[in-house]
């Protein structure tokens, strides 16, 4: 990093205002920068969606974009979401459109339309703002709206409401600063543009290695004449478990995850908690009620939550193994589902195809399944890293910090 925006950036630590820069109440910025809000860089004030329900597939129906349609990144999702009502044409998203949430818990997340992603009417749950190029550039009235600063004035609007939700008039008075020269906002624009492209290339990346996996279970896990059927009882024993809280110290005790009860996943991770002794070597095998996923999680994690279940597997059964099985074998995870409360009496009685007698051929499939796995979890780490990086960067284009002109 150049040593002037070292320097800078280090001023602005201090509250210090660097030369050429003024201290607004948005921040510090470039003096030749100006304050903007959302309605005065559109041709709107913003207009709410269409009050429809969603259909499935039509080839002559176009697709609908619902708040749960956009990912936390911005993203359309492609949920095979259709709409089929007469006033469908005067929503349709055009060039320059962003939709913003405005209730529920994804109030504030917001799109900027894409072509690739076709043909999209809004919904009612979203507020449409057109964005007038020549007022700003679209894409950096987007980047300020998922900025830092932006989500900060989400959090503040929706505790001045005292619930979760945003109008348009009060996502119209949202105030941000930008450049005032039209070629800077789209160098910068560009810069980011480029770092979005990288995103989505390794996302995408990430997404064959997926379907690589996919592809792979399924050769290596179709059921062969030589193997016999086992029932999952008897290949597998429950593992009773301890926690202990540690409040003392809890900084040098590792990091351990935590299972959200709700949603029976692993929702963050915390090093609170201590395990004591539970987890043997090789690992265990956790099972949530009434999810449809499985984990597996290594030694020396600790799991909580009274709807959790942690297996060991018997000998032969390698417990890798087993775990992959049950993730190719949708029959096991309805089972599972239909016998809850038998679950809860330490049994399971149905028969899934996933017993290879030979150990070592156990080990051999889990291997390969394993590097596959471990390929996939260096690249999102990776992924992770193209995220940070291009958030920084962000950060430091939006508030002037680093000058493109």
């Amino acid at each position: 990093m150049d040593q002037a925006i070292k320097n800078r950036i280090e001023q602005i630590k201090k509250r210090q205002v660097p030369v050429e820069y003024e201290n607004t109440f948005l921040g510090v910025f470039p003096i030749d920068w100006e304050k903007k809000t959302l309605s005065s860089v559109s041709v709107n004030n913003g207009t709410y969606g269409i009050n429809a329900a969603a259909c499935n597939y039509c080839e002559y129906l176009p697709k609908y974009i619902r708040i749960t349609d956009i990912d936390n990144n911005g993203n359309y999702i492609d949920n095979n979401a259709y709409v089929n009502d007469i006033n469908s044409k005067d929503y349709i998203l055009k060039t320059n459109d962003i939709v913003f949430a405005r209730t529920g818990a994804s109030v504030g997340k917001n799109y900027l339309y894409k072509e690739k992603d076709g043909e999209l009417v809004y919904a009612g749950f979203l507020i449409k703002y057109s964005i007038d190029s020549e007022k700003c550039n679209p894409y950096i009235v987007y980047a300020n709206c998922n900025s830092k600063a932006y989500w900060n004035w989400v959090k503040i609007v929706c505790s001045r409401s005292g619930q979760p939700g945003i109008n348009a008039e009060e996502y119209s008075s949202y105030k941000f600063q930008v450049a005032n020269s039209k070629e800077e906002q789209k160098r910068i624009a560009k810069i980011l543009m480029k770092w979005d492209e990288a995103v989505e290339l390794q996302e995408s990346y990430i997404t064959k290695l997926e379907i690589r996996k996919k592809a792979l279970m399924q050769k290596l896990l179709t059921v062969k004449e030589e193997w016999k059927d086992v029932k999952f009882s008897n290949a597998i024993t429950f593992f009773k478990y301890k926690i202990e809280l540690q409040r003392k110290n809890y900084q040098e005790k590792g990091i351990y995850p935590i299972i959200d009860q709700g949603k029976n996943s692993i929702a963050g991770y915390t090093n609170i908690y201590e395990a004591l002794n539970i987890c043997p070597s090789k690992g265990l095998l956790l099972f949530g009620d009434h999810t449809t996923e499985f984990k597996f999680i290594k030694n020396n994690f600790v799991v909580g939550g009274d709807g959790v279940k942690l297996f060991k597997t018997k000998e032969p059964y390698n417990l890798n193994f087993i775990y992959y099985s049950l993730l190719l074998n949708p029959i096991i995870i309805e089972g599972y589902k239909r016998h809850y409360g038998i679950l809860r009496n330490k049994t399971l009685f149905f028969p899934i195809k996933n017993g290879v007698v030979d150990s070592n051929e156990q080990k051999y499939i889990s291997d390969i399944l394993s590097i596959s796995d471990e390929e996939i979890s260096l690249q999102q780490q990776k992924l992770k890293k193209l995220m940070l990086q291009r958030k920084s960067l962000q950060q430091l284009l939006l508030t002037g910090i680093v000058r493109v002109i």
